[in-house]
């Protein structure tokens, strides 16, 4: 089952009938949203998107519609009896660049990532400059710190960014 508090409604999946269902917070208002599934489970909502999400386990497939239930469309296939979902809503924030480290000749940029979430880190010589310069190519957090170590060179000035890939 889902909430949306604000809405002041609750969604489920109800295998028996094969379909995903609304009501009211108290329980009144009941109403079909999507029917046919096969073996409907694990709703999660993306309210802010009008979104409603599901697996079939029967079917090995997650699909999402509109809170309405129309423009249903199949996202993921040929899984294996998935159950459960969620979704993660929280906002992608810019990364930090809490500590900045200049030592014999190396430059260290330390900043905070989102582990899984890909990253470019760029530079110029010159704020005058326009384009930024890729700093090798993206890289992807393992951890909630990432570094890049940059050696000064004949370019002792620099200004880098880091930013978060979609």
């Amino acid at each position: 089952m889902a909430l949306d508090i604000a809405a002041g409604k609750m969604h489920w999946a109800n295998q028996a009938s094969r379909d995903i269902r609304r009501a009211n917070l108290d329980g009144t208002s009941q109403e079909i949203v999507v029917r046919n599934q096969n073996i409907p489970a694990g709703v999660a909502l993306d309210s802010s998107n009008g979104h409603i999400y599901w697996s079939n386990v029967g079917g090995g497939d997650i699909r999402r519609a509109n809170l309405d239930g129309t423009g249903e469309i199949t996202l993921m296939s040929g899984l294996s009896g998935p159950a459960f979902l969620t979704l993660d809503l929280s906002p992608l924030r810019t990364p930090d660049i809490p500590a900045v480290t200049r030592s014999d000749g190396t430059f260290t940029l330390i900043w905070s990532a989102l582990m899984g979430r890909s990253y470019q880190v760029q530079f110029k010589a010159d704020l005058a400059q326009t384009d930024w310069t890729n700093y090798r190519a993206p890289r992807t957090a393992t951890n909630t710190t990432m570094t890049a170590t940059f050696s000064v060179g004949a370019e002792p000035q620099r200004v880098f960014r880091v930013g978060l890939l979609p």
